[in-house]
């Protein structure tokens, strides 16, 4: 069973039709592509909406040079960027080494403040014991104060009468 042919206009090399999609078609001489089809047994009708069809596939979807330019400058900015970057990554892994460093230098900084309060504790320890021997031997001074005050007090009050006795005559 044969179908009918619609018609086509079979584009030769250079031809630009105003649906095509971008102005720098690649050549494809659809006239020769065709008629070889058509030479090798293939019915006319077949072979035009074949040439269509191969056509509208070059136009869409190969790229010709003027579309890779444009990629190639993006690839260039591209190559430039990834230079930078791998700049900043050695960069970040230097700073990344100085700051393990630093760490480092806490840690042992921080071991010896450790230290530092670990003597510090046994010396308050050591502080407070004294306060309260201090303390007790300021409360046995003030006893003693007492009791000296006390005997002063009472030497005095018998030398007062000594000299009462003494000096006043009755």
């Amino acid at each position: 069973m044969r179908v009918p042919c619609r018609s086509l206009s079979l584009r030769h090399a250079g031809d630009y039709d105003a649906h095509m999609s971008r102005p720098d078609p690649v050549t494809f001489d659809t006239h020769r592509f065709v008629k070889r089809l058509t030479e090798a047994g293939m019915p006319a009708c077949q072979a035009e909406v074949l040439a269509d069809e191969q056509v509208t596939l070059l136009d869409t979807h190969l790229a010709t040079r003027q579309d890779i330019v444009p990629l190639k400058q993006d690839v260039a900015v591209l190559k430039q960027d990834v230079a930078v970057l791998k700049q900043d990554v050695t960069v970040l892994k230097q700073d990344v080494t100085v700051l393990k460093q630093d760490v480092a230098v806490l840690k042992q900084d921080v071991t010896v403040l450790k230290q530092d309060v670990t003597i510090l504790k046994q010396d308050v320890t050591v502080l407070k014991r004294d306060m309260v021997a201090v303390k007790q031997d300021v409360a046995v001074l003030k006893a003693e104060l007492i009791m000296v005050k006390w005997l002063v007090s009472g030497v005095g009050f018998g030398m007062i009468a000594l000299l009462l006795k003494t000096f006043w005559v009755a």
